[in-house]
């Protein structure tokens, strides 16, 4: 349930929080370290094209993220929610 802060035109941000990491479902044999997503969700005042974005959390700090815009589940609708894939 970590905040972050994902900024568009320079200094303006809005806040996304962290709702779920999930474990990847598929393992290849030669990889060193299992992939992983995270699910953020946010207030439908704005929505977030796909892409790579500049992100900031207070643990984290600075750095930049994929993010793609997925179907709500849970049957929220007063949210939009996007992922970030590592493989």
């Amino acid at each position: 349930n970590d905040i972050f802060k994902l900024y568009y035109e320079k200094a303006k941000y809005v806040e996304l929080k962290l709702v779920k990491i999930s474990e990847s479902k598929f393992i290849k044999p030669n990889k060193k370290r299992q992939g992983f997503s995270l699910l953020f969700k946010t207030s439908k005042d704005f929505l977030i094209e796909q892409g790579m974005h500049e992100m900031e959390q207070e643990r984290v700090g600075h750095f930049e993220i994929g993010l793609v815009p997925v179907i709500a589940p849970y049957g929220e609708k007063d949210f939009y929610f996007y992922e970030a894939l590592f493989n």
